[in-house]
């Protein structure tokens, strides 16, 4: 238990020590009034016992308001960097006085009354140190100095950071700072996140690293002149490894500033631009490939083959062009639908690449047409052993999702050191054309009998041309007479003159060919209109055009590979409706082949054309394709035998006996029968006996023109 006396001794103990303090204080005074810093001293209790005038200024309180303060009590009131306030245990003074130890460089906020009424945050730097007396601590010194300004600079200097750090991360853009040997100093976000490496291991690392080999050395010369030249710029494009292992395109736009002290570096700034490059590469990739078979296009085709030419000039070794047709292929395509059709194309398509030689190009001309390119062909039988490999590649069942079929191919070769690509082509095209005319599933070799043919052709060609742009043509048409009254009953269109030229075509020569040159709607449609004028203008306006006119008086020829056009209905009935005309006054000659060829195509037009008015007209019957079966299905008017069948009914019994069967199917069906090519009047008589309606020939006259045949009718 403490005593009065002791308890009195303690407190004059206090007394002497304050007294002590206040004598030491006036001689600290003279010195501390003297600093811009702010000085407080405190008592062994925290109490203010003093303060220089700098402090007052910087807390914006008299000397009587803050001497006798205990500091301790108001220590709320205070903060850390972060804004929150410093708890009593951890206060400098407390600590000093608790420990004796002095506290350096503490940053120290102090909510100080502004002239508004309102508080200001004051930023301190603040020192405390122990007062010692008699070995034996007293007090605490506090000097402090107001470091606001400073400490608001680095606030926007950090906010300014946050704000630079935000941008980075939502950046695409890459930028990264190096020395002058490539070392990284410093990365934005985005490089971190393409390359999958973290900050810590990246930093000090050589960009060089993370480069593509070959970009590194296609850009050597470029990366010198940056490094060499302060204040220099250039831009190149590299490839960066990515975290995956694989390569992320950049363009890079670098610059050099190691003269600059704020950056001390080169400066890259770069964009991924690796979607725009694949993006790119796959359009030039549609651009030049096929898109049902990936093989090369037309125009890829072209590129190499020129190429190829180049070289096989200056080798003197020459190159073969291949120009390949599938036979067969559009009774696939009708009978198992395009789908299958397309499978089909493929599995042509993966054959080819297996039996070709790297570095062979093969490309898709569209439709079933492949052209094939090779290089270094030595001799003939070289080019002759790639097309049987093919041909017999392609010979294969090809299996579909039903079923499988077979096809073969007819191929055309054109051999060559010194001709232009399309020449070439033209020659191969050819020699594929002879080889179809021979049967197909075979190969032919262009020679200078085909390139007679093609001089023929090509001039062939502007003619089909120059009557479908000028419309200057007359048609002629061979009579057909009644073998029982020898009378002009029809008229079979068989010549096309181009007047221009005076230049005149079998209807059997100038269809097929429009067809092959994609011109056959066309032509027919130039044909048919000139047809329907000149039926119209041999009429006297007395007559009635829909009436009087005699039915199937005019018979026109239908090529094969029209009947598979859809528009060829309506390209008939155009001009016939427009000129006003009986529908029955026209018969439309269908070759029996086209029952083969075209397939249901044939037939679906047959029917609508008949179900229009017209009348169909069966040709070439007996000449070795049985279309039998389909007469008692089809609406056909008449059926016309085969011209050489009438040639050898004399000589041949075979060929008299086939007559004979077509002109008593004929009658069982009630369909008229005609002869064609009737010659001698002896063939005529034979016909007529055996029981042939109709005949057209030589025997009846040559061609006439619709105006000349209404005047000899």
């Amino acid at each position: 238990m403490i005593t009065a006396k002791e308890k009195s001794g303690a407190t004059r103990s206090d007394e002497i020590r304050t007294d002590e303090i206040r004598t030491d204080e006036v001689d600290y005074r003279a010195v501390i009034e003297g600093l811009e810093h702010g000085v407080i001293i405190h008592d062994h209790t925290g109490r203010i016992i003093a303060v220089n005038q700098a402090a007052c200024n910087m807390l914006n309180a008299d000397q009587e308001n803050i001497v006798g303060v205990n500091a301790l009590e108001h220590i709320s009131a205070t903060y850390h960097l972060d804004g929150t306030a410093w708890e009593k245990e951890d206060s400098p003074i407390l600590k000093t006085l608790s420990t004796g130890e002095a506290m350096n460089r503490i940053t120290i906020g102090i909510d100080v009354p502004s002239a508004d009424g309102k508080f200001k945050r004051l930023w301190t730097i603040a020192n405390t140190k122990p007062i010692r007396l008699s070995a034996q601590e007293v007090g605490v010194i506090a000097t402090f100095m107001d470091i606001t300004d400073l400490q608001e600079h680095n606030n926007q200097l950090q906010a300014a950071f946050d704000r630079f750090s935000a941008l980075m991360a939502r950046s695409g853009d890459m930028i990264t700072l190096s020395d002058n040997e490539g070392r990284i100093k410093y990365a934005s976000p985005a490089f971190f996140e393409i390359t999958g490496v973290a900050e810590k291991d990246a930093i000090g690392t050589y960009l060089r690293d993370y480069i593509h080999p070959e970009d590194l050395e296609a850009n050597a010369e470029k990366v010198q002149y940056l490094q060499e030249n302060l204040g220099s710029v250039v831009e190149i494009s590299i490839r960066l490894r990515a975290w995956d292992n694989s390569w992320r395109h950049l363009e890079i736009v670098a610059s050099n500033h190691l003269e600059d002290p704020a950056v001390q570096g080169i400066v890259g700034n770069a964009r991924d631009v690796t979607t725009r490059i694949q993006e790119n590469a796959s359009l030039a990739y549609q651009a030049t490939h096929d898109a049902l078979t990936g093989l090369a296009n037309r125009a890829l085709l072209l590129d190499h083959l020129e190429i190829a030419i180049a070289r096989a000039k200056r080798s003197g070794v020459p190159i073969a062009l291949y120009y390949l047709d599938i036979d067969g292929f559009k009774k696939v395509n009708d009978t198992y639908g395009h789908t299958a059709g397309d499978k089909l194309i493929i599995a042509v398509a993966e054959r080819l690449k297996e039996v070709t030689r790297p570095g062979d190009t093969i490309a898709r001309f569209g439709g079933d047409e492949f052209v094939m390119l090779a290089e270094g062909i030595l001799d003939i039988t070289t080019s002759l052993s790639i097309a049987e490999r093919v041909r017999r590649a392609i010979y294969k069942p090809v299996p579909l999702t039903e079923t499988s079929v077979s096809v073969s191919a007819s191929i055309g070769i054109s051999l060559s050191r010194n001709n232009d690509g399309p020449t070439m082509i033209d020659e191969a095209d050819s020699a594929l054309y002879k080889a179809k005319e021979r049967g197909g599933n075979r190969f032919e070799i262009y020679d200078d009998v085909m390139k007679q043919d093609m001089f023929g052709r090509s001039a062939k060609m502007k003619l089909v041309n120059e009557i479908i742009d000028k419309k200057e043509l007359r048609i002629t048409f061979l009579p057909v007479v009644s073998l029982e009254s020898h009378r002009i009953m029809a008229a079979s269109a068989s010549f096309i003159t181009y007047i221009p030229e005076d230049t005149t075509l079998s209807f059997s020569d100038i269809l097929p060919f429009s067809c092959e040159i994609n011109l056959g709607r066309e032509l027919y449609a130039t044909i048919l209109d000139n047809i329907c004028k000149s039926v119209s203008d041999s009429l006297t306006p007395t007559m009635d055009k829909k009436i009087l006119i005699p039915k199937c008086a005019i018979r026109i020829p239908i090529a094969n590979r029209m009947l598979v056009d859809e528009a060829i209905v309506s390209t008939i009935a155009s001009p016939v409706n427009s000129y006003g005309l009986k529908k029955e006054l026209f018969c439309f000659e269908i070759n029996e082949q086209a029952l083969l060829d075209a397939g249901p195509a044939a037939a679906n037009s047959i029917v609508a054309l008949t179900k229009m008015g017209f009348l169909v007209l069966l040709t070439n019957v007996g000449a070795g394709w049985s279309s039998f079966n389909l007469l008692s299905k089809l609406p056909i008017s008449r059926l016309k035998l085969d011209p050489t069948l009438t040639e050898q009914i004399h000589e041949q019994p075979g060929s008299s006996a086939i007559a004979a069967a077509v002109a008593s199917l004929g009658a069982g069906l009630d369909i008229a029968t005609i002869a064609s090519g009737v010659r001698l009047r002896t063939q005529a008589n034979l016909l007529s006996s055996i029981g042939y309606n109709e005949a057209e020939g030589p025997l009846f006259g040559h061609a006439l023109t619709i105006q000349e045949l209404t005047e000899t009718v």
